[in-house]
C-alpha cells in the first residue's frame, strides 16, 4: 500500500499538475529555489534586483502598486527581497541539493518528498502506538488506515499545484510527522531523552516551515510536561525546541532588525495581506470554510470540486469582513468526517499513548482555531490542520474495529468515502491544470470512469442548444447565467445583465467577451436563444430570437452533455451568480462527438 501511495504522490504531483519534474536545470524560478542560491552565496535575501521605479515609491508596499513594478508574494525591506515563508524547506532539502549539485531542486518534487515522508512517519506512529495500545489491525483494517492517512489529509489537493505555499505546507507536514513520531517513542522507550531532543528540533522546524504550527510544539510539551519526569524528559525537549526557535529568531533579525517579524509586514501583495488579524468577525466565515463548506458535486467528473460557497444564497452573499481572502474551499468536516473521531481520544486510549495523541488533537485544534480567527480562508490551509487530527481519529477507529465489527464496517465506510473525494480534489487541484494543461490526457482519463454518454467529457463535441429564457424584474449588476458549456477551462459562458435595465448579453470563450446591447427591455416576454458550436471551423454562433449575436473563433471546447447546463453555471462563479433568477426551457439539446 506503501508503493502505490509513492506512485499516486508523484502521479499527482508530476501528471496531474500537467508540471513534469525538471531535473538538470540551475535556472528555475521556483521562490525555495531562489532563496537557496541566495544561501548557496552567502546572504539571506532573494538573489533578484527590485525595479528601481518600486524602491522610488513612498509606500512600494500599496496593493494598489502596479503588479508589474514587483515580485509577487515577496517581502520588501531595505531594497532587498526576501522570502516570508518558512525558511524549514530551503535548509532541510533546497540548499544541500543546491550544494551538492550545482543545481536547483524541482518545487514539485520536493513537496512530493516531503509528502510521501510524512505519510510514512505519520503511518510508522499510528502502528506503533496501536501496538502499545494492544491493537493489531488485521489486514483489510491496515489498507483502509494506510488509505486514510496517505489520501485524506490533504496532500493530493496539494500537490495537483505545487508552488511556494504548498512546499512550506508539506514541509510542515513533514516535521509535524516526525515530531510525533519521535515524540511517542521518547515517552515510550527506554532512550526517551535522545528521541525527545529529536521531536523538540522536528517541531521547531515545524515552526520553521509554517509560524502557526507553533501550537503544536507547545501541546507537545505540555504532553511531556504531564507524563514525564521534568529533568530527563522535558528539558531535552525543550533544548531542541528552543534551539531551533533561537535559529528562527536569529534569521529573522538578520533579515528585519526584529526576532519576531517573519517579513509579512513587508508583504507585496493584495488588500489586507500584509498583516495577520484576529478578530470575532471571523469566526463565523471561519467555521463556515473550514469546517462546513460542501464542495461542488455533478454527474461530470472527478464529480467533486471546489467552488467559491457562500454562506447565504447567490443575490444576498453573507458580507464577509473586510478584505476578507477568499479562495475556493470545501470544509473539513466534507472531506474527512472522520476527523469527529478524535474527539474521543481522551476516553478510548489510554496512558502515555493517550497524551501524544492529545498531543495532535491540541495542536491541531488550536491551529484551526488561529486559521478561523484570522482573515484567510483557502483550501490549502485545511492541509495545516487535517492531518494532526486524522492521526489520533483513526486510531480511535482502529481501537474501536478491534472491538466491534460494526465499528471496522464504520472505518471502511468512512476512508472509502474521504479517500473518493480526496482523490476527486487531487485530480482537479485549485485550477484544475490536469484539463488545462493537458486536455486529451484529461479527456482520455474522465472516459475510463464515467458510465454514460451523457457524462463523459468529449473534445470539440458538436454542439446545438436552443432554450427559452423569461427574465424576472431587473437586478442590475447581478450577472445571470443563461448557458454554461463546461467548466474550468475550455468551457464557454453565455450570460446577461440589466445595468440600465435594458437587456446586455455576453459570450465568454476563454479570456475573450463579447457584449450586445440590445436596446430594450425584454419584459415577460420569453426570449429565444440558439448556440451552434461547429468542430470543423471551430466557430461558436449565438443568435436571440432568430438574429445573429455572436460568432467565437474557438479552438478548443471540452464539455460531456451534462455539462452544458441551460439557466445555471456550476463552472466559475467569478463569471455569474449561481442560477438564473426567471425561467429557463430547454428547447433542444443534442451533443455528438466530433466526426
Amino acid at each position: 500500500m506503501c508503493v502505490v501511495i509513492a506512485l499516486y504522490f508523484q502521479w499527482t504531483a508530476r501528471v496531474a499538475s500537467g508540471e513534469r519534474f525538471r531535473w538538470g536545470k540551475s535556472d528555475l524560478f521556483g521562490y525555495y529555489n531562489l532563496l537557496a542560491r541566495g544561501f548557496v552565496n552567502g546572504h539571506l535575501y532573494l538573489p533578484v534586483a527590485p525595479n528601481p521605479q518600486l524602491l522610488a515609491l513612498a509606500n512600494p508596499w500599496d496593493p494598489a502598486v502596479d503588479p508589474a513594478l514587483k515580485m509577487h508574494d515577496v517581502a520588501l525591506y531595505n531594497g532587498r527581497y526576501y522570502l516570508y515563508y518558512g525558511v524549514a524547506p530551503a535548509v532541510l532539502l533546497f540548499a544541500p541539493y543546491r550544494l551538492l549539485t550545482g543545481e536547483d531542486l524541482p518545487q514539485n518534487f520536493a513537496a512530493f518528498l516531503f509528502a510521501f515522508a510524512g505519510f510514512l512517519l505519520y503511518a510508522a506512529a499510528l502502528f506503533r502506538l496501536l501496538g502499545h495500545c494492544g491493537v493489531r489491525p488485521g489486514p483489510l483494517p491496515t489498507a483502509m488506515l494506510l488509505l486514510g492517512l496517505g489520501v485524506c489529509q490533504g496532500m493530493p489537493f496539494l500537490l495537483n499545484r505545487v508552488d511556494v505555499y504548498e512546499v512550506a505546507i508539506c514541509c510542515g507536514y513533514f516535521c509535524t510527522a516526525a515530531g510525533l513520531y519521535c515524540l511517542l517513542r521518547g515517552l515510550m522507550e527506554p532512550a526517551g531523552p535522545w528521541w525527545l531532543a529529536t521531536a523538540g528540533l522536528a517541531f521547531g522546524l515545524a515552526v520553521g516551515s509554517r509560524p502557526h504550527l507553533l501550537f503544536v510544539g507547545l501541546a507537545a510539551a505540555v504532553a511531556v510536561r504531564f507524563t514525564s519526569q521534568w529533568r530527563r524528559y522535558v528539558l531535552p525537549y525543550m533544548a531542541g525546541y528552543m534551539a531551533v526557535g533561537l535559529g528562527i529568531a536569529t534569521y529573522n533579525y538578520a533579515r528585519f532588525a526584529n526576532p519576531l517579524e517573519f517579513g509579512l509586514r513587508y508583504h507585496l501583495g493584495g488588500p489586507g495581506q500584509n498583516r495577520v488579524e484576529f478578530a470575532t468577525a471571523n469566526w463565523l466565515p471561519g467555521v463556515f470554510y473550514f469546517l462546513l463548506a460542501p464542495p461542488e458535486i455533478g454527474p461530470v467528473f472527478p464529480w467533486i470540486r471546489l467552488w467559491f460557497r457562500f454562506p447565504f444564497d447567490n443575490f444576498n452573499r453573507y458580507p464577509l469582513p473586510p478584505e476578507y481572502f477568499l479562495e475556493p474551499i470545501a470544509g473539513a468536516l466534507w472531506t474527512a468526517p472522520l476527523i469527529a473521531f478524535a474527539l474521543l481520544t481522551p476516553a478510548e486510549l489510554g496512558g502515555r499513548p493517550r497524551g501524544v495523541a492529545l498531543t495532535a488533537v491540541g495542536g491541531g485544534g488550536c491551529v484551526l482555531l488561529f486559521l478561523i480567527s484570522n482573515h484567510f480562508a483557502t483550501h490549502r490551509y485545511v492541509a495545516d490542520f487535517l492531518p494532526l487530527l486524522l492521526w489520533p481519529a483513526l486510531a480511535v477507529l482502529a481501537v474501536l474495529a478491534a472491538r466491534r465489527r460494526s465499528a471496522a464496517l464504520l472505518l471502511t465506510a468512512l476512508v472509502a468515502y474521504s479517500v473518493f473525494v480526496n482523490l476527486a480534489l487531487g485530480i482537479g487541484g485549485p485550477y484544475f491544470d490536469l484539463l488545462k494543461n493537458r486536455p486529451r490526457n484529461y479527456v482520455r482519463l474522465a472516459s475510463r470512469f464515467s458510465a454514460s454518454d451523457e457524462t463523459r467529457p468529449l473534445l470539440n463535441p458538436e454542439i446545438n442548444v436552443r432554450f427559452q429564457a423569461v427574465f424576472t424584474p431587473a437586478r442590475p449588476g447581478h450577472a445571470e447565467p443563461l448557458l454554461t458549456i463546461g467548466h474550468s477551462h475550455h468551457n464557454y459562458y453565455l450570460f446577461a445583465d440589466r445595468y440600465d435595465e435594458q437587456l446586455h448579453v455576453y459570450s465568454q470563450y476563454g479570456e475573450q467577451r463579447l457584449e450586445h446591447h440590445t436596446g430594450e427591455a425584454p419584459g415577460n416576454r420569453p426570449q429565444t436563444f440558439h448556440f451552434l458550436y461547429t468542430p470543423q471551423d471551430r466557430l461558436i454562433k449565438v443568435s436571440l430570437n432568430g438574429s445573429p449575436l455572436f460568432f467565437h473563433h474557438a479552438p478548443l471546447l471540452v464539455a460531456a452533455p451534462a455539462g452544458i447546463t441551460a439557466g445555471e453555471n456550476h463552472s466559475d462563479p467569478g463569471v455569474t451568480h449561481h442560477r438564473f433568477p426567471g425561467q429557463v426551457t430547454l428547447l433542444e439539446r443534442r451533443v455528438s462527438p466530433a466526426p
